[in-house]
């Protein structure tokens, strides 16, 4: 049963990242080449009604005009990969998955593992934490009060 629901949210994110929609509209822009981005879904939880889920993905991107400052001075690196970090809640109706990210994205890793690190200390540690905010959510995402959270009303 899970592996239905799981299948659902994975399309309809796989054709978000493809048409650049949603959450995933700043790869539109002129810093990236597209043409090889690649979606991980790192962690996927399901509600016990299997209606609500939130994942924690990583994109990766050609960033066209990635710069760092270095020795206090800004400078223009060659074009390199990126990984970006999101965390995507999803509402079922019907048959079909409402899917919208929750505020804290993170950007510009070097590799998709600390991404993915930095991603699951926010989810999992820091948003009952620094990150908790009262009319949004307050609790990480693996506590059962998550899915009673005011942000499952803005659907």
């Amino acid at each position: 049963m899970a592996t239905q629901h799981q299948n659902g949210v994975i399309i309809q994110l796989d054709s978000l990242l493809l048409n650049k929609e949603q959450f995933f509209y700043s790869y539109t822009g002129e810093y990236f080449d597209t043409s090889k981005t690649y979606l991980f879904i790192d962690t996927i939880l399901f509600d016990s009604s299997m209606s609500k889920c939130v994942l924690l993905i990583q994109v990766s991107a050609k960033n066209l005009k990635f710069s760092s400052m270095t020795a206090k001075k800004l400078e223009s690196i060659n074009p390199k990969i990126t990984f970006d970090g999101f965390c995507i809640i999803g509402k079922k109706n019907n048959s079909l998955w409402s899917l919208q990210d929750m505020k804290y994205h993170i950007g510009n890793y070097d590799s998709r593992e600390e991404c993915k690190i930095r991603l699951s200390e926010i989810y999992f540690e820091e948003l009952n934490g620094k990150f908790a905010e009262p009319n949004y959510c307050m609790f990480t995402i693996d506590d059962r009060r998550f899915w009673k959270e005011p942000i499952w009303g803005t659907f």
